[in-house]
This record gives C-alpha cells, sequence and structure tokens, in this order.
C-alpha cells in the first residue's frame, strides 16, 4: 500500500489501485460481482483521502523522514 500511495501523491500514477486477490483472500465466499463494487468503493474513498494530502502542508506521507517541528511548541 505504502508504495501506491506515495506513487499517487507523486503523480506517477492516477488512481490508487487494489489486486482482486487481496480481497478475495480475505473474503473468499463474495461474488465477484460484490467484489467489484468493493474496490470500486475502496479505491474512490483512498483517492478522495490523498487529495487532501496533495494540498496537506505537513506532507506527512511523503516527507515522513523529515524533522516535523509541529510539537516543538506549546503544551504537546
Amino acid at each position: 500500500m505504502k508504495g501506491i500511495i506515495l506513487q499517487k501523491l507523486s503523480g506517477r500514477i492516477e488512481k490508487v489501485y487494489f489486486s482482486y486477490e487481496m480481497v478475495e483472500s480475505y473474503f473468499p465466499n463474495l461474488s465477484d460481482k460484490l467484489v467489484n463494487k468493493m474496490l470500486d468503493a475502496i479505491s474512490k474513498g483512498w483517492d478522495e483521502q490523498l487529495s487532501f494530502c496533495e494540498i496537506c502542508p505537513t506532507r506527512c506521507i511523503s516527507e515522513k523522514d523529515a524533522y516535523c517541528t509541529m510539537f516543538d511548541e506549546g503544551p504537546f
């Protein structure tokens, strides 16, 4: 997942994707139609979440190794 998310945030891929096999391994008794609906909903949810990450000033995913000053001040 991490690699896919970083690719989306860097603009290398247009959409976050998930494999059918991954869902099927967790839920082997679901129909193909339901798995496809689940994958569509999951993909849409991640795309919406990551669209916020693209404009968020903290960049906690793409700059996770950089020093963060967010907690340097205040009662944290």
